[in-house]
């Protein structure tokens, strides 16, 4: 049994020489005519245009969120170097290991950073 297609209706189109050469060249990548490549030449165009605009709109959501984080991240930064300092007050060696200290966790975050999303 067959798979019923969609009625379709013919219509006339008029494309330039070069144009017409692409989807030519279209054709000959397995499509069994014009019609065909351009149907699906069509479709992907009006689907990419979907897609592109649902990524600039989470892409917008992303950079909210990741504003977010960074401002979480900073801030458990600044409540852990507190509490660390008060901790270590009066123990001088430690105190001096703490910058570091700091520049590994920054290095690490920086790389968990760019690993998850991208430089």
């Amino acid at each position: 049994m067959t798979a019923k297609k969609a009625p379709t209706k013919a219509i006339t189109i008029r494309l330039p020489d070069d144009l017409l050469a692409r989807v030519d060249a279209v054709v000959e990548t397995g499509f069994d005519n014009r019609s065909d490549a351009l149907r699906t030449l069509i479709e992907t165009g009006i689907d990419k245009d979907a897609l592109d605009a649902r990524i600039q709109e989470m892409g917008q959501d992303i950079d909210e969120k990741l504003t977010r984080m960074m401002h979480v991240v900073e801030m458990l930064y600044q409540l852990t170097y507190i509490n660390t300092s008060a901790t270590l007050d009066g123990h001088e060696a430690l105190k001096a290991k703490i910058p570091a200290l700091r520049a590994g966790a920054n290095q690490e975050l920086a790389t968990a950073m760019i690993e998850k999303f991208g430089e």
